[in-house]
């Protein structure tokens, strides 16, 4: 820690995201500068210091509008070793961006946290997860996957402002954009904009991909990619719809993350959560608080000496845990918060915590659930639909002899409906569809009826029994 004569009292835990699964939770004297706060992030990520580096408060890398540097960059200099934390006016929530190596260099997003009215000696990792790489495996001709360039700022706003969108369209376009990067992870084009339209003023498709593809080269908390860029072993063709908006740093920790989420999000639904909600997820650290993580934070308060505040805070680590999939590693989550001043007084207060978590944890919304919370998820894998409409594509398609109703009755055994009331369901729908049809034949002079099964012959419905006597019942014979 900067020696100061007159210490502040305060702290920050400060956020360090390298990529999605790899961060570190930073608590460091309100007092320490700037530099202090490189040289704590490069220890806890087991960097070296042999490179320059800045930090960008606008969030910006390389805007200039309010950045600090070890070397000048150009115009107004202001040097990190000069400029103390207290002196930035850091409040939870702020975000920012620090960059280490000027060439290629790494990018790390910042946030604050927490704001602790207590000082600290000496800064130190209360959090983390995920290992970096080397700091040398970074540099562009080293990555697996060819990322889209980034454009400088200047040139992506002008990009946008050329867009066939107005100006808050493409603003609140790039807000849903990270919203749906931290809510879901990965989410294809098509799907973000059938979300979109529902929510706002419907857009065309072509308009919708004239942004995605400025957003491509956008220094946002995403990527825009298709498969084929993912994937050297793929070689299907890709249309641009299916591109997929990733949280940008998923796949970088370990190549098989990627894959591994899409296998678990494959087939389920997506949870759409109103407008209002949804982007609050713009927020990289935001979790929709529930009853559960109120029960859990209370627990922590009672009976104990702990201030809302850092009862609040380790409520939200333990969310934290169960959002990143963590939650069945009990051992972790027990150190973790005793390192954050919570002592277990019993195995009855421990199992009660547990129970608490648990819940927590059951209750929270989940990338690999794309947004719905394991709660949810059972109750959607419980659910089992007892009946089914046919809509007037069937018609249509039976009318013009696209579909034959006889063929669809019988082979109703084989079409996979996970109960028997839809399988009499569907057979009933086919029943009505072929009265209407009827009935219009009637009333269309020199059209024939749609009955096409000799009455004597076995029903097509697989029942056992002749047409006439079950499913040809009261149907007029043939001319």
């Amino acid at each position: 820690m900067t020696n100061k004569q007159k210490p502040s009292n305060k702290s920050y835990v400060i956020s360090v995201s390298l990529f999605t699964g790899c961060y570190r939770h930073i608590r460091i004297s309100a007092d320490d500068t700037l530099a202090d706060l490189h040289s704590a992030i490069l220890d806890a990520f087991g960097f070296i210091d042999d490179q320059a580096h800045a930090f960008f408060m606008d969030n910006k890398a390389w805007s200039g509008a309010d950045s600090y540097s070890s070397l000048s960059l150009g115009g107004h200099h202001r040097p990190t070793q000069k400029h103390a934390l207290l002196s930035l006016g850091l409040v939870p929530g702020k975000a920012f961006k620090y960059v280490f190596g000027f060439d290629d260099g790494c990018h790390f997003q910042l946030k604050v946290l927490k704001v602790l009215e207590e000082s600290t000696d000496r800064s130190a990792v209360i959090r983390q997860k995920g290992d970096a790489h080397t700091q040398h495996a970074w540099n562009k001709d080293d990555r697996l996957v060819n990322f889209p360039e980034i454009y400088p700022p200047k040139m992506i706003k002008s990009l946008y402002k050329a867009l066939p969108l107005p100006e808050s369209t493409v603003n609140l376009l790039i807000q849903y954009f990270n919203a749906f990067s931290n809510l879901y992870w990965i989410i294809p084009l098509h799907k973000a904009l059938d979300i979109f339209n529902r929510q706002n003023p419907a857009i065309g498709e072509t308009h919708f991909l004239k942004f995605a593809q400025v957003a491509r080269h956008d220094d946002q908390f995403f990527h825009i990619m298709g498969e084929d860029e993912l994937y050297a072993d793929y070689h299907k063709a890709i249309s641009p719809m299916d591109r997929l908006i990733i949280n940008r740093n998923l796949f970088v920790a370990d190549e098989d993350e990627l894959p591994e989420l899409q296998r678990n999000q494959e087939g389920k639904p997506y949870y759409v959560p109103p407008k209002e909600e949804l982007l609050k997820y713009q927020d990289e650290l935001y979790f929709e608080k529930n009853t559960a993580f109120f029960a859990l934070r209370d627990y922590l308060l009672k009976g104990r000496r702990l201030s809302r505040e850092r009862a609040e805070g380790i409520a939200d680590e333990l969310q934290l845990i169960a959002y990143m999939g963590d939650a069945d590693n009990p051992q972790s989550v027990h150190d973790l918060v005793e390192d954050m001043g919570y002592t277990f007084r019993s195995m009855e207060d421990l199992e009660q915590f547990f129970q608490l978590f648990f819940t927590l944890s059951n209750n929270t919304r989940m990338p690999s659930n794309r947004g719905y919370t394991p709660e949810e998820m059972k109750k959607l894998s419980d659910y089992r639909p007892t009946s089914i409409i046919l809509k007037d594509g069937y018609k249509k398609a039976i009318r013009d002899g696209v579909m034959n109703i006889q063929e669809l009755r019988a082979g109703v055994a084989d079409m996979g409906f996970p109960t028997v009331e839809m399988q009499i369901s569907f057979l009933n729908e086919l029943d009505r569809i072929q009265k209407e049809l009827e009935a219009e034949s009637a009333n269309t002079p020199g059209k024939q009826p749609l009955t096409s099964v000799s009455r004597n012959a076995s029903c097509p419905c697989g029942s056992g029994r002749k047409y006439k006597h079950c499913c040809g019942k009261d149907k007029p014979l043939l001319n």
